[in-house]
């Protein structure tokens, strides 16, 4: 838009300029001075487009030269279809004074200063000169969004069930439009499915909306959405994937010798998600409940999210009547008796570790009794289904003091040393039988389902056939008499052998001398 100079005949002497708005500026000038006639303004060079980010500041700049005593006055363009809007005319602001000011050095470079841009301040800016010849240059202004999301479209903590399809979605809004992309918080491979028989994985995927099919327990964790676009800063969104299946129990230890007295720890190795209830139950049917080694904040977090699903039991210092399913119908009524339970307590220490759907299950009993000769299960339970793993404790007897005496003076001529604790003869039981090659199935400690075999680890379950080798004749107590027979007859014979080999020696001599002296 040029800023048009009228000229009124009845004064000849003035020039009056008329802009839209009402806003107008006055040029006094004498007809006859040639001299300002023959200044022509030009510029220099043409205006820069400038960037910026939503809520900070941008400069244009038009330099002029041989301006003389013209104005320069900018303009902003606000559409092809509508006049332009004037700014500021000279060293005045005459629209929005708060957000609009200029600045000059030496009437040659004139810069408009625009505070706390917003989006209607994108387009384009004229700086204009209405010389004898009007003349005009436009530059243009962006302003830059950084990604917001969309919370409406944006997924939140999702649940789905092992096998079952999950879809994460995220958006996010900006200028310039942003990317989405996803990633693992724990930085392994986005597992995409299978296609045509072939398994995909990413280490980022690309998109707003992340298709996982055929999840599994592996898949479960925090995924990142990330939106950028190049405008600081970047924004994400964590959503939780959790993954739904039933209790899965292995046990690395399923036969343990002992003495009484001793004190044991027996371990089972448990997945399941939801987090299940943890219990013991020992060879006399008493339960034990397990104590988990959380934050009191992870305990009420867990309670909220499950008391929709699982009956939550009291701890075990108060008086506890439970009715918990096993694998054969049963039930086990947990004792009423407060004297009872807190004897229980004082003998067995159960707790739980839990890794991610992993959970370590563990149960310490103090002092080693007849009465805990037998089988002790380990039981996990949630909404999909229990699980019970099966560790069988049997005695070993104790080596007396004159066998700890004759042994500990084994070990000191240099021989190899025999060790008759419970542990080493639970060793040697389990390589007598390793060479047998005998196996055994226990459906209650390993599953042999096909969906469960796939999750397989044996860095975090152990070797099954170093479980499996040692647990068949465990099975018979007859047996396992006969086993620790064989052992005590050999730790005897070990201890008397020098005792009979002295007598021997003794025998053979005094006969010799009888000859001697006949």
């Amino acid at each position: 838009m040029q800023i048009v100079c009228h000229t009124n005949s009845e004064n000849s002497s003035n020039n009056q300029h008329h802009y839209k708005h009402k806003h107008h500026y006055h040029h006094h000038h004498n007809n006859n001075n040639k001299q300002n006639q023959d200044i022509i303004p030009y510029f220099t060079k043409p205006i820069e487009n400038a960037t910026t980010v939503l809520g900070r500041n941008a400069i244009l700049e038009c330099s002029v030269e041989n301006l003389g005593p013209y104005k320069v006055a900018w303009l902003k363009m606000d559409s092809s279809n509508s006049e332009p809007t004037v700014l500021t005319i000279g060293m005045d602001t005459l629209f929005g004074e708060r957000k609009y000011r200029v600045t000059q050095n030496s009437d040659r470079q004139w810069f408009l200063n625009i505070k706390h841009v917003r989006l209607s301040d994108r387009g384009n800016y004229m700086c204009q000169v209405n010389a004898k010849t009007m003349i005009s240059q436009v530059g243009h202004l962006d302003v830059q969004v950084p990604p917001i999301l969309n919370e409406d479209r944006t997924s939140s903590d999702t649940t789905v069930d092992e096998h079952q399809k999950a879809i994460l979605k995220c958006s996010a809004k900006g200028y310039p439009k942003p990317k989405i992309s996803w990633r693992r918080e724990n930085g392994k491979p986005i597992n995409l499915g299978l296609f045509g028989g072939q398994k995909y994985s990413v280490q980022t995927f690309d998109g707003s909306q992340l298709n996982l099919t055929q999840v599994t327990r592996e898949d479960m964790g925090a995924y990142l959405c990330i939106a950028s676009n190049g405008v600081p800063p970047s924004i994400s969104r964590r959503v939780l994937l959790h993954v739904n299946f039933r209790p899965k129990i292995r046990v690395q230890n399923q036969l343990i010798s002992s003495h009484v007295g001793s004190r044991i720890q027996l371990v089972c190795m448990c997945e399941a998600y939801p987090r299940p209830i943890a219990i013991w139950i020992t060879p006399s049917e008493i339960p034990i409940i397990a104590n988990p080694s959380i934050s009191q904040q992870q305990q009420l977090q867990l309670q909220q999210q499950q008391q929709q699903q699982l009956t939550t039991t009291a701890t075990a210092t108060m008086a506890i009547i439970s009715t918990i399913s096993n694998n054969n119908n049963r039930s086990l009524l947990l004792s009423s008796n407060h004297q009872t339970i807190e004897n229980i307590n004082n003998k067995y220490e159960a707790n739980e570790e839990y890794h991610g759907y992993r959970i370590t299950m563990r149960l310490i009993i103090n002092y080693l009794t007849v009465n805990d000769f037998g089988t002790f299960k380990c039981l996990a339970k949630n909404i999909l289904g229990e699980k019970e793993g099966l560790i069988r404790v049997y005695e070993n007897q104790s080596p007396t003091p004159q066998q700890n005496l004759l042994i500990n003076r084994y070990k000191n001529v240099g021989h190899k040393s025999l060790q008759t604790s419970s542990s080493s003869l639970d060793e040697h039981h389990r390589r007598k039988l390793q060479s047998n090659h005998t196996f055994v199935n226990d459906n209650n400690n390993n599953d042999d389902d096909d969906d469960d075999n796939e999750y397989d680890d044996e860095n975090f379950f152990g070797n099954d056939k170093s479980i499996h080798s040692f647990i068949s004749d465990a099975k018979n107590d007859d047996q396992n008499k006969i086993i620790i027979h064989w052992a005590n007859l050999f730790v005897w014979l070990f201890t008397n052998f020098f005792i009979i080999n002295n007598f021997i020696i003794t025998v053979v001599i005094g006969k010799l001398k009888k000859n001697l002296i006949h």
